[in-house]
């Protein structure tokens, strides 16, 4: 079983799961914000990642997916929302249409999509190199950010990224979000709120117009203006707004 952390106890249940640099303390700046009465929520930690750095895998979307309904159902959830971040977006875009009775709404935060990303050889060259390389690390992590961000922050994303995943996984997982192409037959009605950041460079409203966007019929988009492609961190207030509100509009259910 995944570990995880969980804030709150109220009677809506939310899970919200990491991307690829870091583990659940990605959403760090948004918990004093979180409507805990609420809301319950939990952030796991993927295999080989953080409080689950122990665990090994296959590292593969459909293990990701496999675990998080595992987890929901150690938890006893029968029904939740599910948000994920950048990789994790992927899985939430499986989960919708693969579990629509059990995912009451989804959130996409500057999501991969289900097809996986068309890397060129020179873009594949420094995202397989930033396995072993911090500096490529941290040029990733600015670039996806439109370089407006400080120094020390992205120093601080790519330290936390370096000790908060083993090797193996940090690796298998590049494989799996960008070279697993899921969307065959992709498709869903449960409600989905995409979040894509107006600085993004990666992951664009364009692209998300063209892919889960025309895949889900009740999904709808949001541009976050100031924010790359971590809005959890660059805006923490304004997404905290965007994501309960969403959430508040779809919890006919608990």
């Amino acid at each position: 079983m995944i570990e995880h952390i969980k804030l709150g106890n109220g009677p809506r249940r939310v899970i919200l799961l990491h991307g690829w640099f870091g583990d659940h303390q990605i959403y760090k700046s948004i918990f004093p914000y979180l409507d805990t009465e609420r809301y319950t929520y939990v952030f796991p930690d993927v295999r080989g990642y953080g409080l689950s750095w122990h665990i090994k895998g296959q590292f593969t979307c459909e293990e990701m997916l496999a675990d998080v309904m595992a987890l929901a159902d150690n938890l006893g959830w029968k029904r939740f929302h599910f948000a994920g971040h950048s990789m994790a977006g992927k899985v939430v875009q499986l989960a919708l249409a693969r579990h629509p009775a059990r995912i009451i709404s989804g959130v996409a935060i500057t999501p991969v999509p289900a097809c996986g990303v068309p890397f060129n050889a020179q873009q594949w060259s420094l995202f397989s190199g930033a396995v072993d390389d911090d500096e490529l690390r941290y040029k990733i992590i600015d670039v996806t950010s439109a370089s407006r961000l400080p120094q020390r922050w992205i120093q601080a994303l790519v330290k936390h990224s370096r000790l908060t995943s083993t090797r193996q996984a940090f690796e298998g997982y590049l494989h799996a979000w960008a070279r697993e192409d899921l969307s065959a037959g992709l498709a869903g009605m449960t409600p989905l709120l995409v979040l894509v950041g107006d600085a993004d460079p990666a992951q664009t409203q364009a692209i998300m117009q063209e892919t889960c966007m025309a895949w889900f019929a009740n999904a709808s988009l949001q541009v976050i203006p100031g924010s790359g492609h971590y809005p959890m961190e660059e805006v923490p207030l304004h997404f905290v707004k965007l994501l309960e509100d969403f959430l508040a509009r779809h919890c006919a259910q608990p």
